[in-house]
């Protein structure tokens, strides 16, 4: 399945792991229950190289090639909004709305449902480094 089709099947799942990760507070210095819940989100997908490091960064490794050219996509999971912040999201005309949603929720949470993607469509992602390639690939 290509990468269109499987975000456009699964958009009521993004949508509810969106408003889900979104409600979890989390202020600069308070992204714990953010990290755990990325953790345990991986693991539960299959990933078993899943760590923080000492900065709090949630980590995913899969099928990394020591000396190859290797992917890495990041999100910050911390918002400007402090713990007495009300994160509960809204949702008007089919649109979802709360604070820290923008910034930084639906880029991590983007991250999360392409790791999902990658494990469940065995997908091995390929380095394209010359523009005829690029315009002839269907992603």
């Amino acid at each position: 399945m290509n990468v269109k089709d499987y975000v456009e099947k699964n958009s009521e799942k993004y949508n509810s792991l969106l408003k889900t990760f979104t409600e979890i507070p989390s202020w600069t210095g308070g992204e714990q229950k953010r990290e755990e819940f990325c953790i345990n989100y991986l693991k539960e997908l299959g990933y078993t190289d899943v760590t923080t490091d000492e900065a709090g960064n949630v980590i995913c490794g899969h099928r990394i090639k020591p000396g190859k050219a290797n992917i890495a996509f990041m999100a910050h999971l911390d918002t400007v909004f402090d713990e007495s912040t009300d994160y509960t999201v809204k949702v008007r005309d089919n649109m979802l709305f709360a604070p820290g949603i923008g910034d930084n929720s639906v880029n991590a949470v983007s991250l999360l449902n392409l790791a999902e993607y990658v494990i469940k469509n065995d997908f091995e992602p390929e380095i394209i480094k010359d523009n005829e390639t690029i315009n002839n690939k269907r992603f």
